[in-house]
């Protein structure tokens, strides 16, 4: 006999047995007895008395078998089913629907699509379920998006949800699903109980290397008093090869450009057809296909093959970017877009660390010099002032601060510059003769950890070296706004001269740091250790080995420090064709940190100086939500989570006022991965506890079955019911008779 979870907390009115004992002993009480002579006619003789101890220790049992007998059946106790089952009738069902949400569900076949047949599929479900009986629907994708999180008895309500789900996007996570589907289970109350996950046989939704998910479940499966049946179901059509042309992922050169910029827009393009295959891509800027920008592609046996476009932008404002193939059986990666945002300019703050009356003299002439605008409209808008000028104020409005040979920064200095980091700016310091070994000695601790990438250790020179002129390591140049200035792609960078250099250090963190997407509750012992990104990170070496650029993840943003400043003293960097170039990449790859149009799927939507009032957002599925414009500072945000479906959001002022703001919410491509499960996976979910099942009736037989768990409670209820007209009639009679009788003896 088992009882269910929640119900096993009735079984605590069992204690309620002892309350007849209880009172049968109160009611035994000694008092004083007081004789008198009349006394002698009404005493009971030994047999009655007897007589009468056994129908009250009776009638106490009774009563305490009928509070047992209701606690008992109120906790709903059932058993597995056999000969037993005939005498109950069918049992109520808790049904989970997990539907598999992924991109891979929309592969076209010959009548219709998996994900449309999961659908019909969960109608003929719903249909075989009766009063009593409950369903739950999940939506699985990257994320769970729980349709009925609360087992409901609304089939009519179930019905018309299903039918509105999204259409199928991005990848999913079955094993999650299946996890989130028990939870629900464990808190109803019915004892069949049933997940059914219904998806195509890909293999990848499974994560079966999830070891996380996957001891959950083994784990709640367990623990379960009402041990769940975890079903799944093929909804594919017989096709022999799914053959399919996948668009992978979007990469820009940057993702924050101005008017009339250069900016480069890649994507892998592969394939699963067993046979080469010419392939045509195409270029879309904002839904309008570029013909003269498409190009012919030659994929290889289940080969790739990549393409590379190259657009500038006329106008400001965010524009999506496409790169699309001819539409196949899975049009969900037939296409692959960006949101590039282009600016009129973008504001940085020069700080010079050792300002002079000649302006040429100053360490922040050549940088100033490459800012300055040599064209109609600049590209970037720079403001110029002494470190002794610099203070909270001077970085509002501002996405990037060099800090050129600054000496020293004092405490609020430094927490203006912490803070804007956080926000999601970059601060680069271009260290030089005015620097000190311990210049950041003076700021505490936690400032320290935040904008000191690397410890300042000493000045070096070729001439302590005896090596000749020092020159960039064009190997270490990998970073992807960098390695364009490489030997074989660059025009001069890496002939730049150095004839002296600070020897930097780096500093490690010692702040733990949670990898974005991670719980930062700690691990099982016996789960696998999850792996952490370094924050630091060597952006380029000099021919020496050590560090020339290092960067440091600060909140949102970055912290880059220089081992040379970014003048002519001490070294030939301004001088070189490649310096501008240099400068402006730095300032168009770090600037992009502000820029949040293309995000992961579950990351927010923010948008920075938006309008006021309500905006509009629409999602990839047409549906229509409002978000409001909250002030933060003097900055006016707007901020929308609800980014569960990937794809493309615009964003646009309830008014109509204004440009239309677009984002993308990226998803994970490896669902154009259409692997099916092998019989030995299938037999790995097996063992794990789950079954496949071939249609609804095999599902509903076993729920029938002479294995299934039936419920007695009601026979329960039926004997209690006897035993309380039994109780009655025993009360009556002792109460009319119990005395009547008396001893002859003792007349």
């Amino acid at each position: 006999m088992t009882f269910g979870v929640l119900n096993a907390a009735m079984l605590l009115g069992l204690l309620a047995m002892a309350l007849p004992a209880l009172a049968h002993l109160i009611s035994r009480r000694r008092f004083d007895v007081v004789s008198w002579g009349a006394m002698q006619f009404l005493q009971l003789g030994r047999k009655t008395r007897r007589r009468i101890r056994l129908e009250e220790l009776l009638l106490m049992l009774l009563r305490m078998g009928v509070l047992g007998l209701i606690a008992l059946g109120m906790s709903r106790p059932w058993v597995n089913g056999g000969f037993f089952s005939r005498f109950t009738g069918k049992v109520s069902r808790d049904v989970v629907l997990v539907i598999d949400g992924s991109y891979s569900m929309g592969w076209k076949g010959p009548v219709s699509t998996p994900h449309a047949q999961a659908i019909q599929w969960a109608h003929k479900c719903i249909d075989t379920l009766r009063p009593g009986d409950t369903v739950s629907l999940l939506d699985v994708r990257d994320q769970v998006r729980p349709v009925i999180d609360v087992p409901s008895g609304d089939f009519d309500y179930a019905r018309t949800l299903l039918d509105q789900l999204a259409p199928p996007a991005g990848s999913s996570n079955l094993a999650l699903g299946v996890r989130q589907g028990l939870q629900i289970l464990n808190k109803s109350t019915n004892v069949s109980r049933e997940v059914i996950v219904l998806s195509d046989r890909q293999k990848l939704p499974w994560r079966s290397d999830d070891v996380y998910h996957w001891t959950r479940i083994e784990d709640s499966m367990k623990q379960m008093s009402v041990p769940p049946r975890v079903w799944i179901i093929d909804v594919i059509e017989e096709v022999n090869d799914r053959v399919n042309v996948a668009v992978g992922r979007a990469e820009l050169s940057r993702v924050l450009t101005v008017p009339d910029f250069p900016i480069r827009v890649r994507a892998a393009i592969s394939q699963t057809n067993p046979e080469p295959r010419h392939v045509t891509v195409y270029f879309e800027v904002d839904g309008q296909r570029l013909p003269e920008k498409s190009q012919s592609l030659e994929l290889t046996a289940n080969g790739e093959g990549s393409v590379e476009f190259e657009h500038r932008f006329p106008d400001t404002g965010s524009h999506l970017v496409s790169i699309v193939v001819d539409e196949d059986n899975l049009p969900g990666d037939d296409r692959s877009d960006a949101v590039v945002e282009v600016a009129d300019g973008i504001p940085v703050l020069v700080v010079d660390g050792d300002p002079q009356s000649d302006p040429t003299r100053s360490d922040s002439f050549f940088v100033a010099s490459a800012f300055s605008a040599v064209r109609d409209t600049p590209w970037v808008r720079a403001e110029t002032i002494s470190w002794l000028e610099f203070n909270s104020q001077s970085v509002k409005g501002k996405s990037i601060v060099w800090l050129l040979n600054v000496p020293s920064l004092t405490v609020p200095q430094g927490e203006a510059l912490a803070q804007f980091a956080e926000e999601g700016g970059t601060v680069i310091f271009a260290a030089g003769d005015k620097c000190q070994a311990g210049w950041y000695s003076g700021l505490p601790e936690p400032l320290i950890q935040k904008l000191a990438p690397a410890k300042l250790i000493e000045v070096q020179s070729d001439t302590d070296l005896k090596l000749g002129a020092m020159r960039l390591d064009g190997e270490s140049l990998k970073a992807p706004w960098i390695e364009g200035f490489r030997s074989e792609q660059g025009v001069d960078l890496t002939s730049v001269r150095f004839a002296k250099w600070w020897k930097m250090e780096p500093i490690a963190n010692e702040a733990p740091v949670i990898v974005p997407g991670e719980s930062p509750s700690p691990s099982p012992a016996s789960l696998p250790a999850k792996p952490v990104k370094a924050d630091n990170q060597i952006l380029a070496k000099l021919e020496n080995g050590l560090p020339w650029i290092i960067e440091k993840r600060v909140g949102k943003g970055a912290v880059l420090q220089l081992a040379t400043p970014l003048d002519s003293d001490w070294s030939t960097l301004p001088s070189k064709n490649d310096f501008v170039p240099f400068l402006h990449e730095i300032v168009f790859a770090f600037s992009t940190q502000k820029s949040q149009r293309n995000v992961e799927l579950g990351a927010p939507l923010i948008l920075d100086e938006a309008p006021l009032g309500e905006l509009i957002v629409k999602g990839p599925d047409g549906h229509e939500s409002r978000t409001p414009t909250v002030i933060e500072g003097d900055r006016r945000t707007a901020r929308y989570a609800q980014t569960s479906l990937p794809g493309l959001y615009e964003m646009h002022s309830a008014t109509g006022a204004g440009k239309v703001e677009r984002f993308v919410v990226n998803f994970d491509r490896r669902e154009s991965d259409l692997a099916s499960l092998s019989p030995p996976e299938q037999q790995g979910l097996t063992e794990k506890g789950l079954a496949f099942a071939a249609d609804v009736g095999t599902i509903e037989k076993n729920a029938t079955d002479h294995q299934s768990r039936a419920e007695f409670w009601w026979w329960l209820m039926l004997i209690v019911l006897g035993m309380l007209v039994f109780e009655v009639v025993m009360t009556r009679r002792l109460v009319q008779g119990g005395h009547i009788l008396v001893d002859p003896e003792a007349v």
